[in-house]
């Protein structure tokens, strides 16, 4: 049984572990890459696909098991440093957290099927878009997940037609000039404002994982138990848009290209693991030799046995 010194539960230095020695070359002299992350979330068939870079601040006496999964090599950080950089740790949830709720699902799915308008810069469908959703799911229209799976409602077809007319027959009413004015300064605010409330929505539930769920080779493991820190890039369906080689990258090599890569300087770094004394010096020759910025950090290479007496 491990010994939990001081009474902490919890390291005061983020870890990132890899399999492989080559793994940490690349790390210090590129940065940390974002990796395209899919997971599943505990509402129905849900995932959530985010580029991240994962952490953890498990002590190291206690991360045998979490190292026979994620590998044996590491680079220990300064909390300071991911903090800096809004690496938080995130939030695990089960099927009855809030969160994960049908109700919850339902609105984000429809704030993310009517921003859909804003892509073609069009504001007014926008809003017509987010009335359809908002009053059709209060009439009891909209049941389903998500608007697409609702292609043979024709009770809902028929309210999106009157919703239509509605804006038509006001048009005529009050004239474009009046509409779009009052359009202008009273409604556009309150969509920016909602605008920011959804991104802020987004980037909060990046930080969400779940509680239990096969990973890997294990089933049903206690993902609660990992300790994780993460570092989420949000990367913009806009942005995809005015650089295509961006996604045509992701598609081919599962992260993001180098220059998102997550950068830190040798005084960010606590640590770097090695299993052995014959790979502490690989590790110290190689920083001496390729990467001379980080110049007196080979002096932090140590192996994991090392590691633990220090810690």
């Amino acid at each position: 049984m491990a010994i939990i010194k001081n009474g902490r539960l919890s390291s005061d230095f983020l870890y990132t572990y890899t399999p492989k020695l080559d793994n940490i070359k690349l790390m210090l002299k590129h940065g940390l890459r974002y990796s395209l992350n899919k997971e599943k979330l505990p509402y129905k068939t849900s995932e959530q696909h985010n580029f991240v870079v994962c952490f953890c601040d498990i002590l190291p006496e206690q991360a045998g098991y979490h190292k026979s999964i994620y590998g044996n090599y590491g680079i220990s950080f300064k909390k300071e440093w991911a903090i800096k950089n809004e690496i938080s740790p995130i939030r695990y949830i089960h099927k009855k957290s809030t969160g994960a709720t049908e109700n919850y699902n339902h609105i984000k799915n429809d704030l993310r099927e009517s921003r859909k308008a804003l892509m073609d810069g069009n504001q007014i469908d926008y809003l017509l878009s987010l009335i359809l959703h908002s009053t059709a799911r209060e009439k009891g229209l909209l049941t389903k997940d998500s608007i697409d799976n609702e292609i043979d409602n024709e009770a809902l077809l028929n309210y999106m037609s009157i919703i239509d007319k509605s804006h038509d027959d006001k048009r005529r009413k009050y004239g474009d000039s009046d509409l779009i004015s009052i359009f202008n300064e009273w409604v556009i605010p309150i969509l920016h404002m909602l605008e920011k409330t959804v991104d802020e929505l987004e980037r909060r539930d990046a930080l969400l994982r779940i509680y239990q769920g096969d990973f890997r080779h294990v089933k049903n493991k206690i993902l609660y138990d990992e300790r994780e820190w993460r570092s989420v890039k949000f990367f913009t369906e806009a942005e995809k848009k005015v650089d295509p080689s961006i996604s045509s990258y992701v598609k081919q090599n599962g992260c993001l290209p180098e220059s998102f890569n997550l950068k830190f300087e040798l005084q960010d770094i606590s640590a770097i693991l090695v299993e052995t004394d014959i790979e502490k010096n690989e590790i110290q020759n190689f920083i001496k030799n390729e990467i001379s910025y980080l110049h007196g950090v080979e002096n932090l290479v140590i192996t994991f046995a090392e590691h633990i007496k220090k810690a």
